[in-house]
């Protein structure tokens, strides 16, 4: 009988059927900084104060990922 180490990244596979792909970090597919972006510029619009300072480092977060990728 085998002992299972607990930790599911080291258990399965990766998931590489069709263009979204699953790792021990997250999903990664095409487009994804874009996405998350675009929710970061929602934020940065419609709130004020504090809250669009951490809108706008995630946003800026977002403009890093979409240029250095996964890969």
């Amino acid at each position: 009988m085998v002992q299972s180490s607990g930790h599911l990244a080291t258990e399965r596979p990766l998931k590489n059927k069709g263009r979204i792909r699953m790792s021990q970090y997250g999903y990664s597919f095409k487009g994804k900084y874009f996405i998350l972006g675009a929710i970061g510029v929602l934020g940065l619009i419609f709130t004020d104060g504090w809250l669009q300072i951490i809108f706008g480092i995630y946003t800026f977060g977002c403009v890093i990922g979409a240029i250095k990728g996964d890969g």
